[in-house]
């Protein structure tokens, strides 16, 4: 990712961000910093295709595949196949909660005939 933002010219978004957070860096624990964005982006991704399927966990099943693959499933090749990055059960972890706590926090969610349509 942030080769792509050196090769677009938008590095200096990252470094910026970085030198506003570097005071505060030492006293993270390096879970959260290497960790928790990875349980965050396969929450993310789940749910907005949960959200996309109208909370349909039948029509949205087929789908889930893909952030099971990109994040899970890629954690536990990486254990086999190092060439792939490096294992951390800690990775795999908070992927495993991030893809679990969208169910947990979506499904007793009531069908709204009018979601999706205009507010006005």
């Amino acid at each position: 990712m942030f080769q792509w933002f050196d090769d677009i010219g938008i590095s200096f978004f990252t470094n910026y961000i970085r030198y506003l957070f570097s005071p505060v860096k030492p006293y993270l624990s390096e879970w959260f910093y290497y960790s928790l964005p990875d349980g965050i982006w396969i929450f993310s991704f789940t749910t907005t295709l949960i959200i996309f399927w109208d909370f349909s966990f039948e029509k949205v099943k087929i789908w889930l595949v893909a952030p099971i693959f990109s994040g899970i499933f890629f954690e536990i090749l990486q254990f086999f196949f190092e060439f792939l990055g490096t294992f951390d059960i800690i990775d795999l972890l908070f992927s495993m909660i991030g893809f679990i706590l969208s169910f947990i926090l979506l499904k007793n969610k009531p069908k709204n005939e009018n979601y999706g349509s205009s507010v006005f």
